[in-house]
């Protein structure tokens, strides 16, 4: 016989899955739950007598320790490794992460829709690399939709598995008798707790018609008459038969709480805002979903009224709902998914993402490595709707560099990457279970930065929470202090800061990860074996580079300072330059992708050596399929199609840098506003100019923004995704490049000629020397004219389809050099030099 120590204490589960256990065989020991803090939804009614084969000393023991808000000491943990096969945790990722650091056997995580990414907080307490390091761990949520906001290393372990409803609720379906009472169920449980309490206060804000009731186990009696409380269980389920309908505002895109499902199985009807997981398990259409609270209170409005065909048609868009919680649906499932994971012969290896050991622990398959250089500080990729995106330019190139190394190579590819950045780098990366890209973790010091996760409050493990709570602070708080104080003492204060919280960074824990610091990279590097060579993606934000022994290939698209000879539009030039002469001098090989950037680079302070260089084309950063509608389907995409309305669209996806002529395409924008009467197509709005960057990033840009008034003409979009470029340009009348320097044929053009949007841009050598002698099957404008590139808008704008036909036939041109598969090839070479030439001798002191 199987035994399982089953860790949870939710009435609901205590009467279905802990009981399905036992059903199926398994010994089963599940802990009382013994702590003084009031959980609504825990059972206190512990059965001490429960059926057990361990030793009467164990399952005493095993019966006064806390599992629930203490660690588990070593007694215990010996006990668990010693009799139980497999440990089942549910709900709570702190219970998880005390047992991960413990038990050695099989582990289940069992979950049941949560208000926030489960991977983010297990990164945050330091379970994510326990996680990875282990064998034999299965997450097991249980709805699909219920993880759309995980991170790719926890869904790699993920099996979902539905979970039941109570049988005395089954045993009523499709029971309801119509609406006899005037009510609507509101659920709002335990109003004495903080987060509930504030959705009571949001409850009466919208809802305070007296019709509507507030349902949920509450700890006391309160005078509003609203709150109905705590009821017996019949006399709730009596009223889930007789009510007019209930609604359900709680919960999040990946929680729904049980009784809306409750009251479907029993057959009323549900309303629901279009703000949690319910609303995403219906039928988009589903007649009893609102967009706010205004409608929501209209379609309960209805079923006060008797409105029953209304009522009827909600009950029947919820069928499908009702019975993925049914037990007939759901026990199959259920069984079949703990015998196969109970079977002797089952043995799932750890998918052993993270590198870090002092030296990186080598490869099993006994390849070779090629690392990347990712550790950037702050947050360089992010994530929406289970797509990881970065709005920078490196980032989506170093990507290339990885899928052209993994496609031609055989190499591993290790990359570089912050420990708060960690999981978006291993998803972004395709870093997952069996694939060749690994990471290795620099200790940055904060912690993730999620919209979705709070550190919790201090008395809670304080040294570690005091650590959390450091690195939250340092990164988000202290650059906008910094940015107030004068360009050398800023610069000043943040090379000490970073000093110091890289020697904190040693003394403080790093929850299971071994430190390696940004000052210890190249020391990491250099002392593994197998390690053939690096590649360095920026020429001075990773100086440690200069020093490694390791051979490494240094990109370098461009050096624009040496167009802009003030110096003073990129602060820190002089550094930045020392550390990009030293990296050029001790790279290997130099990386980059236009003959205009070759022909100047020797010129430059940072003296390259040209015998080093070689060049290669990009492929198409954004190469996709164009969306199949108009339609916004994002967030950024409701924002600009209800700012833009019927409007033309103009789109310059790109950072706020000198060189992109912001305040330049701000003044020819305000200027064709204000001729639009002469200028402009008959019938058309005046156009409107979406941006992806901050005006603040280049301060002349803002200060052109405000003086122009061009607010109301100007959509600024942050965080898009490829999806939502992509949506952006099949919906533009132009892409406007106002560049006059770029360091490799902008890659923006081949988005556009890939979605058919029209291309306007400066005429530079960059675009001019790929057309060769056909630069005109593009509408290209004299750079800073704005006569010429008004022109070329009204000629976009008017003639829209001829002007596709011609750019085709650059598109094609342009695309000869740069597929896939040829851009891998190029990297192989790129490898093969690293892996063969001498390590240079010429390092930086």
């Amino acid at each position: 016989m199987k035994r399982i120590f089953w860790l949870g204490m939710h009435k609901l589960l205590v009467r279905t899955e802990l009981v399905r256990l036992r059903t199926l065989g398994y010994e089963v020991f599940n802990p009382p739950y013994l702590s003084p803090v009031y959980d609504q939804s825990a059972s206190l009614d512990w059965d001490s007598e429960q059926p057990t084969t361990l030793p009467r000393e164990v399952f005493e023991t095993l019966s006064r320790h806390n599992f629930f808000y203490n660690s588990v000491p070593e007694p215990i943990a010996e006990l668990l490794n010693t009799y139980f096969d497999t440990v089942v945790v549910t709900i709570n990722p702190d219970w998880l992460t005390e047992i991960l650091k413990v038990y050695k056997g099989r582990l289940i995580y069992r979950t049941y829709g949560q208000p926030y990414p489960l991977s983010e907080y297990l990164w945050n307490n330091g379970a994510g690399r326990l996680i990875l390091d282990r064998p034999d761990f299965l997450f097991m949520p249980f709805h699909a939709r219920s993880v759309d906001l995980e991170h790719d290393w926890l869904l790699d372990r993920m099996r979902v598995v539905p979970y039941q409803i109570d049988d005395d609720i089954l045993d009523l379906a499709g029971t309801y008798e119509g609406p006899r009472e005037q009510r609507i169920m509101v659920t709002c449980p335990n109003i004495d707790n903080r987060y509930y309490h504030a959705h009571y206060r949001h409850l009466k804000r919208h809802f305070g018609a007296p019709y509507y009731s507030y349902y949920g186990v509450q700890p006391r009696k309160f005078d509003d008459p609203q709150i109905v409380g705590t009821l017996p269980r019949a006399e709730l389920m009596r009223h889930y038969q007789t009510a007019a309908g209930a609604l359900y505002t709680h919960g999040g895109p990946m929680v729904s709480y049980l009784p809306p499902i409750e009251m479907m199985t029993i057959g009323g009807p549900v309303i629901s805002i279009r703000h949690n997981l319910l609303a995403r398990m219906l039928p988009k259409d589903a007649p009893g979903l609102a967009d706010n609270e205004d409608i929501a209170r209209d379609h309960c409005r209805r079923l006060v009224e008797r409105d029953t065909v209304f009522a009827a048609e909600i009950i029947a868009s919820q069928g499908d709902v009702a019975r993925s919680y049914h037990r007939d649906h759901v026990n199959p499932i259920f069984d079949a998914a703990h015998a196969e994971w109970m079977a002797p012969e089952r043995a799932d290896p750890a998918p052993a993402l993270i590198v870090n050991t002092p030296p990186p622990v080598p490869p099993a398959s006994g390849r070779k490595r090629i690392y990347l250089l990712f550790h950037f500080p702050g947050s360089i990729v992010g994530r929406r709707e289970s797509a990881y995106f970065s709005a920078e330019g490196i980032p989506r190139v170093a990507r290339q560099f990885v899928e052209g190394l993994i496609r031609a190579t055989d190499y591993e590819v290790v990359v570089t990457t912050t420990y708060g950045n960690s999981p978006f780098t291993m998803g972004y990366f395709g870093a997952r279970a069996g694939s060749r890209v690994k990471v290795l973790v620099v200790d940055d010091f904060p912690a993730i930065r999620s919209h979705h996760v709070r550190t919790p409050s201090l008395p809670e493990k304080a040294l570690d929470v005091f650590g959390k709570r450091w690195r939250y602070w340092s990164f988000r708080h202290l650059p906008a202090f910094l940015r107030n104080l004068p360009d050398d003492a800023a610069r000043l204060a943040l090379s000490l800061f970073r000093k110091v919280e890289w020697r904190l960074a040693r003394l403080l824990p790093r929850k299971h990860v071994p430190v390696v610091t940004p000052v210890d990279v190249a020391k990491a590097i250099d002392g593994d074996p197998q390690a053939a060579g690096v590649i360095v993606p920026h020429y001075y934000l990773f100086p440690e580079a200069a020093r490694m022994t390791t051979r490494h290939a240094l990109y370098l698209p461009d050096y624009t300072p040496h167009f802009y000879k003030d110096g003073k539009a990129f602060p820190g030039q002089e550094e930045h330059a020392r550390i990009g002469k030293a990296l050029c001098r001790s790279a290997s090989v130099i990386i980059s992708n236009s003959e205009f950037t070759r022909s100047y680079l020797a010129e430059t302070e940072l003296e390259v050596d040209i015998a080093k260089l070689r060049v290669f084309p990009l492929p198409n950063l954004n190469l996709a399929p164009p969306p199949d509608s108009t339609e916004p389907g994002s967030p950024v995409q409701n924002h600009v199609a209800v700012l833009a309305r019927q409007r033309p669209i103009l789109f310059y996806p790109t950072q706020n840098r000198p060189n992109k002529n912001i305040a330049f395409l701000l003044e020819l924008l305000a200027g064709m506003i204000r001729d639009w009467s002469q200028i402009g197509p008959q019938g058309m709005e005046p156009p409107v100019l979406v941006l992806t960057c901050s005006l603040d990033d280049f301060p002349p840009v803002r200060e052109a923004y405000q003086r122009l008034g061009m607010q109301p003409h100007v959509i600024l979009v942050s965080g898009s995704s490829d999806a939502d470029l992509r949506w952006i340009y099949a919906r533009a009348a132009a892409l406007v490049l106002t560049t006059t320097m770029e360091g490799n044929f902008p890659p923006q053009v081949l988005e556009a000629l890939a979605y058919d949007t029209p291309v306007v841009a400066a005429r530079i050598r960059l675009i001019t020397d790929e057309l060769g002698d056909r630069p005109d099957d593009l509408l290209l404008a004299e750079p800073m004219d704005e006569a010429s590139f008004r022109a070329a808008l009204v000629r976009a704008l008017t003639a829209r389809e001829a002007v596709i036909a011609s750019q085709q036939k650059a598109y094609h041109r342009l695309m000869e050099r740069r597929s896939p598969a040829y851009f891998a090839g190029q990297m192989a070479g790129i490898a093969a030099i690293l892996d063969q030439a001498p390590a240079s001798q010429d390092r930086a002191g």
